[in-house]
């Protein structure tokens, strides 16, 4: 969704991605894929999903109420 979004405001695929954290994933291999996603040449539009953030926000049940708590 995060690249149909920005593709339909006018950047090109080239110009978009998005990096998401594994479960069990090493944080200098996630960091590695971020910084080589980031350093692309055409770069414009990085989406970076921190997968603790993550699993917070859709294990939410209370709302943003809940998830601030």
């Amino acid at each position: 969704m995060w690249s149909i979004f920005w593709e339909s405001k006018g950047a090109t695929k080239s110009e978009v991605d998005y990096v998401r954290e594994g479960k069990d994933q090493p944080d200098s291999d996630f960091l590695e894929k971020v910084i080589t996603a980031a350093e692309h040449p055409r770069m414009r539009l990085l989406g970076v999903i921190i997968g603790k953030i993550d699993r917070m926000i859709h294990g939410a049940v209370t709302g943003s109420a809940g998830l601030h708590g």
